[in-house]
């Protein structure tokens, strides 16, 4: 069987575009995890993450505040996921780990996106040629899920008491 050498070496250049993707991956998740390690070392978390009770809604507010300014520190989406993981796991100890699973999707995951120099808006808005914040109002269901998830935690406020 004959195989013409375009054909091979397109599919060696896919297959080391693929790697090479993989490894920049690989290095955002192992930065962000070291400069978590790094403040969770200091004891920056603690000091951040502040006192614990206040119901789910103020606990949802606090989470989302945290991964708003972690994300434009960071300028990055898992930066973004793993510092608010570290700084505010702790509130999270009566609400339970389903609580702060659902409002780390919101905060860590949807609140980054929302930042105009985070990678997670900034890659999207300029392959579409998007210039400035005339993207925002697009974003309009990003805002009504973090309301929503804000809603979500009132209502379970008043339903516990």
């Amino acid at each position: 069987v004959l195989i013409p050498w375009g054909v091979i070496s397109i599919a060696l250049g896919n297959i080391s575009l693929g790697i090479g993707l993989l490894v920049t991956s690989i290095v955002i998740v192992t930065s962000s995890c070291a400069i978590a390690g790094i403040v969770e070392g200091t004891d920056l978390t603690a000091r951040l993450g502040g006192r614990t009770g206040g119901g789910h809604l103020k606990t949802y507010q606090k989470t989302l505040v945290t991964g708003f300014v972690t994300a434009a520190i960071g300028c990055n989406q898992t930066i973004a996921i793993v510092l608010t993981h570290a700084v505010r796991k702790d509130a999270y100890q009566t609400l339970g780990n389903q609580a702060f699973a659902r409002d780390m999707s919101f905060a860590g995951t949807l609140a980054p996106v929302l930042v105009p120099w985070c990678i997670a808006a900034y890659t999207p808005t300029s392959q579409l040629d998007v210039h400035g914040l005339g993207w925002m109002p697009f974003a309009f269901w990003l805002w009504f899920m973090l309301l929503w998830q804000g809603v979500y935690a009132w209502r379970m406020d008043r339903k516990a008491g």
